[in-house]
């Protein structure tokens, strides 16, 4: 199955992480958001990739051809103008038009087994299913309805309700669509996948379903949620052994990458990623805080806390959001 993987947003309500890098070429841990993405789904077998490309988009080429497995093959369509999740799959319809294909948004953290939800998609005939998180609506994300049957029958904008619902769940971003999504929402340009080419399907009277997921999921929209991410992953995924996250968590709530080095008056606390080659100097206690790999800072006495450091003297401190 093919995998396209939507990466030509401008990541504004990340920013200044984003101000000169793709939100999906940003580290996490060890790796890009992106390589991330790649390493998991390819582990399900999954390996021909497509990615759509606008803002910064030599970061991710950059990230895709350094960081991603040696039998990976992928696809790069660059989009002189963002068209949009719905629309950036026109360009692509050739390449995708030989069987169904799996969408993921590139700025999310999950946990999800990919091959029953590619096994759910194909039990039930339907053009689409859509992955949904109980947990995120019950905390007050938007919410998508679906019946006892695991049919859609809600989206959270006008218009979007369409029948009774048993159940509700926030898009996650994944999804498994069927080829003929094209001619069922046959008009290109700018499209929201789910107001525009989701809705167009269900107005032709077919049918999307729902897989409802309960374990992680995390939408890194906002520095809030990245370094929250981190702080998650580190405190290790209840109920998820053999997690593809398990690799991160476990060594006292901190990680420590490759090459790094700390003065003996810095005092890491819990909650610590350092990327690889970084360099702490000086005096100072670090909780709750992501360092930037490559970065060689000081610090003077100070004590840093729930904190981003992504440049040699920038630090966003979250309180700040």
């Amino acid at each position: 199955m093919k995998v396209v993987i939507l990466a030509a947003g401008f990541g504004n309500r990340l920013r200044p992480l984003t101000d000169n890098a793709a939100k999906p070429s940003l580290p996490f841990f060890d790796r890009s958001l992106i390589s991330h993405l790649i390493h998991q789904i390819s582990s399900f077998g999954m390996e021909d990739f497509a990615v759509n490309l606008h803002y910064k988009p030599e970061t991710l080429l950059s990230k895709v051809h350094s960081e991603t497995p040696e039998n990976i093959k992928y696809r790069f369509f660059f989009e002189k103008s963002i068209l949009g999740t719905g629309g950036a799959l026109y360009p692509m319809r050739d390449y995708l038009s030989n069987g169904p294909f799996m969408i993921v948004n590139g700025d999310i953290v999950i946990d999800i087994d990919l091959s029953k939800l590619l096994d759910f998609h194909e039990s039930h005939g339907d053009p689409v299913t859509m992955v949904l998180h109980r947990p995120s609506y019950h905390l007050g994300f938007p919410g998508v309805g679906f019946d006892k049957d695991l049919c859609i029958t809600r989206f959270p904008f006008e218009n979007g309700r369409l029948g009774e619902s048993d159940d509700y769940g926030t898009f996650c971003g994944i999804s498994v669509c069927d080829s003929r999504v094209f001619r069922l929402s046959p008009s290109q340009g700018v499209k929201s996948l789910t107001q525009d080419l989701f809705m167009d399907i269900l107005m032709s009277g077919n049918r999307i379903r729902a897989f409802p997921l309960d374990g992680y999921w995390n939408d890194l929209g906002t520095p809030r949620r990245y370094l929250s991410a981190h702080r998650d992953i580190l405190g290790g995924l209840k109920g998820n052994k053999g997690s593809y996250w398990d690799r991160y968590s476990g060594n006292k709530n901190n990680f420590i990458g490759r090459n790094c080095h700390c003065d003996e008056n810095i005092n890491l606390g819990s909650g610590v990623v350092l990327g690889d080659n970084v360099t702490v100097q000086g005096s100072g206690i670090i909780t709750d805080t992501v360092i930037w790999p490559g970065l060689r800072v000081e610090f003077s006495g100070s004590e840093v806390s729930e904190a981003i450091v992504f440049d040699h003297h920038k630090i966003f401190r979250v309180t700040d959001e």
